[in-house]
């Protein structure tokens, strides 16, 4: 090493600024992480009718589901209906980020929205599970779901609310657009 007259030498130094250390920047980090939401939504259940030919009532239900739960971007939304509804619901859905699955058969709907959202995994990935139907089907997924820290919030239809998911659930909030007349 060649040290130039009148120059000390002198240990490379990193600094780290303190704040960064300390616990309350590592909660404050904590606090500002959006809560996220996971959305099982039943829109056959949501809509009062599994063959819906309505359109406009069937975004004004999307709508609807989306401001009453409080939807936010980077809540993840599952959503399942028969393969009928389905081909209705493609182009109401295109302005949404939410996978739809299709389903046939009696609670076909209903199953395969718990076949793919009500496993620990994924909902351990979560702050809340929102639930978009009055089946009590989905009792279960939400006592799941308190098992593992998440708040439950039901959306549904008064007429169509089973006792057992209200009481499964630690909020329930009701659609306010109308079912189509038949």
């Amino acid at each position: 090493m060649v040290v130039m007259p009148g120059f000390a030498v002198l240990p490379l130094l990193y600094f780290v600024p303190m704040a960064t250390l300390t616990k309350k920047s590592q909660t404050d980090t904590t606090e500002e992480r959006q809560q996220r939401s996971l959305h099982l939504v039943d829109i056959e259940n949501l809509l009062s009718d599994p063959f819906c030919e309505d359109t406009r009532y069937i975004e004004a239900t999307i709508s609807d589901y989306k401001h009453v739960s409080e939807w936010r971007a980077g809540d993840q939304v599952l959503v399942a209906a028969n393969r009928w509804l389905s081909k209705k619901l493609a182009f109401s859905l295109q302005n949404w980020t939410c996978r739809l699955f299709t389903a046939q058969g009696p609670d076909g709907a209903d199953l395969r929205l718990l076949e793919e959202g009500a496993q620990e995994k994924l909902l351990a990935r979560f702050d809340q599970l929102i639930i978009g139907s009055g089946d009590g089907i989905f009792a279960e997924v939400a006592a799941a779901g308190k098992k593992l820290g998440l708040k439950s919030m039901t959306i549904s239809r008064a007429s169509d609310l089973s006792r057992k998911l209200a009481a499964a659930s630690d909020e329930i909030r009701m659609m306010t657009v109308q079912p189509a007349a038949a």
